[in-house]
């Protein structure tokens, strides 16, 4: 999972005014999916590794689902590649960085609801992107 935060989280602005940010996807997003994760059992044994440029405490929830932890490998190049070797990227809305994992390591992405800028694959690509909300189904898993 990529969970953007370091230059879209602001103090004081409520959720509403986060979600009308383009960039924002909410964290109760990525704990809904690996919540789904965890009760598929196509995904239900692989751990969930999370990238982000924000702090352990703004993921406290996230982090809670179990075999869920934060992940880096100290720079942005070695996170980026990180991603690239996941199974599923969930990617977080209008970024380029989950947008290059994504590519550089043919992985499927699912973006929040109406978050999702463009495709990054050719139409008709195997490599599934979608939008994806709490109660889909996941894809099935792909090896890398």
């Amino acid at each position: 999972m990529h969970v953007r935060r370091g230059d879209i989280i602001v103090p004081g602005l409520t959720e509403a005014q986060l979600l009308a940010d383009k960039r924002y996807t909410p964290l109760n997003w990525f704990i809904a999916a690996a919540q789904t994760i965890r009760r598929e059992a196509a995904w239900r044994d692989l751990p969930i590794y999370v990238v982000s440029d924000g702090h352990e405490h703004e993921l406290t929830g996230l982090l809670a689902v179990p075999n869920c932890r934060l992940m880096t490998l100290g720079t942005a190049t070695g996170d980026m590649l990180l991603l690239a070797k996941a199974r599923l990227l969930f990617a977080s809305a209008h970024s380029t960085f989950s947008m290059w994992g994504s590519y550089l390591g043919g992985v499927p992405a699912l973006y929040y609801p109406g978050k999702m800028d463009e495709n990054v694959f050719p139409p008709g690509s195997v490599i599934f992107e979608s939008e994806w909300s709490a109660g889909q189904e996941l894809p099935e898993p792909v090896d890398n």
